[in-house]
Order: C-alpha cells, then structure tokens, then sequence
C-alpha cells in the first residue's frame, strides 16, 4: 500500500484545458484514486480565478491536493495553495497544450497513467520562483515571445499545442520592442535593451526554448537565466531566434546564460509585462525574482 492511500484528496479540475479525449478520462480517474484508497472531493473551475481559490480556501483540510489542468491551472493552485502556509503534497495530471512543467519533471501526459503514479510515488520538495508575492512554478519571461503566451486563445493552443505559440509570437512580430532594463545577479549589473528574458526553473519554456542538457537542477536553489539584448541591426534578430532553438546559447553576443538565486531588476518603464507560467502578470517598475529553495511539495514517481 502507497503512503498516498487511505487519504482525503481534493481533485481541482479544469475541464476546458487540453483535449475532449483526455476529459474523457476523469470519470476513470476519479475511480482510480478512489479504489486506490483515497476519499475524493472534486472540485470544477468555471472561470479563471477559481482553481487559486479552492486551493486557498480548502486545501488545508485535505491530506493531498491534485490538479487536473494545464500549467496555467496548475499556477492558480501553486498559488492559492502557498496563500495557506501548509506544506499540502500536490499532485499533478498534465492536460493542457504545452505541459512544460511535465516535461520536466517526467510526469506521463496519459491522465490515468499520471494517477497511477501519483498514488505509487512520493513527495519532492522542488524549488518555486517568486516576484511580487506572485509565484511561479517554471518560468518567469518578459519581451517578445512571452506576451503569446497568455494571448494565444484557448482553443487555439488545445489544436495546435506548441506550433500555437509560435504562430501568435509571429503575429505580434511587427510590434516587437525592446525593454530598457537594469538587472543584477550575483553581484554583477546587466544594462541594456532587451528584446527577451526568462527566469527559468525548467528544461523547456513553451516547447521551444531549451536548457542545456544537464544545467537544470529543480531543486538547487538557483534559477537558469536567459537574457537577449537587442542588436544594433534587425537582421541580427533572425540569427538569434535560430540560436535560442538551436540551443546556441555560448556563440552569439546578444545571448546570456548564468544561474542565480535572485535578480533585482529596475525599468525605465512605469510598469513591466511578464508571462508567470503562461499567465499574464504586470510587475512595478523595480522589482526582485527570488527562488524559493524547496518551498513546493510535489508527489512524482
């Protein structure tokens, strides 16, 4: 028997991410947890918001919180569920169209598969990022790429998966801009215009920008850090893009890579747009990225 079994568990669902095959599935997935020896209470979001609050407002009376969603529910829960300062153990069933955070962390995409492993696995502690008492679980990013992100449609993203967000940054390529910041890290002060930043805790951001193999540790304390400063000629900009797939982090100028726990980062700008996970957030104009070693409970295999 699983120390996961013989527990109260609140499932927090969102049915409109991901595919209708994989909703399909939650009926059986609610019987697996269930003959496994868990006490179900599931609970459907019907508006954004609404997974942040019942991770708030009820986690805390159950023994294991699990989220059915995409990263952008999986977000609202962290959320809610760091509001209540308990170490609640959370369980995750990737259904969205990215799964980033799965793809890290070596969670399977099949809902049953991902309940399977749930009920047989244990707790890790891993690391989340925090700005502005917002927290993320993966990724942080600002300038070009990130606003699509949160403004590709929901439908959009459910049948195309990865190709959506690229077909969206595309769309706003026109309108590209550079942001003027100042960040330090490590003692060091990094002054430019940016066109991109991502503070990351993951392997890949969207499916399309990569961590070098080996560099991500989810639990070290430390953030990997892309920077891209916007090059004097716009032709530049094609190389650039071809060097973030590429994985081409070393031989270009305008790329920079490093690790930190924290960055202070001041804008020119009133305020600065940021994709946390996939959700759209608007920082004050100075303001600190802090990784918080170990401060989620996550149940994997």
């Amino acid at each position: 028997m699983s120390e996961f079994s013989k527990t109260n568990l609140l499932l927090i669902i969102n049915p409109v991410s991901g595919t209708q095959a994989a909703n399909r599935q939650l009926v059986d997935v609610i019987s697996d947890f269930e003959c496994g020896g868990c006490r179900v209470t599931a609970m459907s979001t019907g508006k954004r918001g609404d997974a942040a609050i019942y991770a708030e407002n009820y986690a805390g009376r159950y023994d294991r919180v699990v989220c059915v969603g995409g990263d952008g529910t999986l977000h609202e829960v962290i959320n809610g569920l760091m509001k209540t300062h308990q170490s609640v153990p959370l369980g995750y069933i990737p259904c969205g169209s990215t799964n980033d955070f799965a793809a890290t962390h070596g969670l399977s995409l099949d809902p049953r598969k991902a309940a399977a492993e749930i009920l047989s696995g244990t707790v890790h502690p891993i690391d989340l990022g925090e700005i502005d008492n917002r927290y993320f679980a993966y990724v942080a990013a600002f300038g070009f790429f990130s606003s699509s992100s949160y403004e590709t449609p929901q439908s959009m993203k459910n049948i195309l998966g990865h190709a959506a967000y690229i077909l969206n940054a595309v769309k706003y390529a026109r309108s590209m801009r550079s942001e003027p910041l100042q960040i330090t890290a490590n003692g060091r002060i990094y002054a430019a215009h940016f066109l991109f930043g991502a503070v990351c805790s993951a392997q890949s951001v969207a499916g399309v920008f990569r961590m070098p193999d080996g560099i991500t540790d989810v639990s070290d304390g430390k953030f990997e850090v892309i920077l891209v400063r916007k090059p004097p000629l716009l032709v530049d900009i094609s190389t650039i893009a071809r060097d973030l797939l590429a994985q081409r982090y070393d031989g270009n100028p305008y790329i920079t890579l490093f690790q930190t726990d924290r960055l202070d980062i001041v804008s020119e700008r009133r305020k600065l747009d940021w994709s946390l996970d996939g959700e759209h957030f608007v920082s004050s104009s100075r303001v600190t990225l802090q990784c918080c070693n170990k401060a989620l409970h996550l149940i994997k295999a």
